[in-house]
């Protein structure tokens, strides 16, 4: 495939160091019951969840959803970056995401794609998101400057990586 490389680009992420991976790795805040959330809130400062729930772990006093409170995700994730829970990458790697339940395992590539070529059919839209979704992503990533949720693009084995 010569088009390979052009759609999917590897990426230099932020990541935790390798000694504290384990502490700052974190499941889907959705996944946490009330009582796990707050116990992890209290006795794992290292924990991600820290930096996308200030209203708990910093008593950010703002409204979810809304700017101010998306800075105080910034905020957080900049102190983490600060204290050396988080480093970015001197340089860009391919990196592999594995998702696993008790019945069921999938396995990713974590990378840049070229959004030019996406628009032009380089993937194909699987549903169609809604607009007040989209508006407020928008201004999560405008406001917090990175993306921390993995999106699902998918291809059949066999089709080229190019439009």
């Amino acid at each position: 495939m010569t088009n390979q490389g052009q759609l999917m680009q590897p990426l230099a992420a932020v990541t935790p160091p390798r000694h504290m991976a384990h502490l700052v790795a974190s499941r889907s805040y959705l996944s946490y019951d009330d009582l796990e959330l707050q116990d992890k809130l209290k006795h794992n400062p290292y924990s991600y969840i820290q930096v996308i729930n200030p209203d708990a772990s910093r008593d950010a006093n703002v409204p979810r959803g809304t700017s101010a409170f998306f800075e105080e995700i910034r905020r957080g994730y900049l102190d983490f970056k600060a204290r050396g829970w988080l480093e970015a990458a001197s340089h860009s790697e391919w990196y592999v995401y594995r998702q696993s339940t008790a019945t069921h395992a999938w396995t990713g590539v974590v990378c840049n794609l070229d959004l030019a070529m996406c628009a032009n059919g380089g993937l194909k839209t699987h549903e169609k998101t809604l607009e007040s979704r989209e508006t407020l992503f928008a201004t999560f990533l405008e406001t917090v400057g990175f993306n921390a949720e993995p999106i699902l693009c998918a291809r059949p084995d066999d089709a080229p990586l190019a439009p």
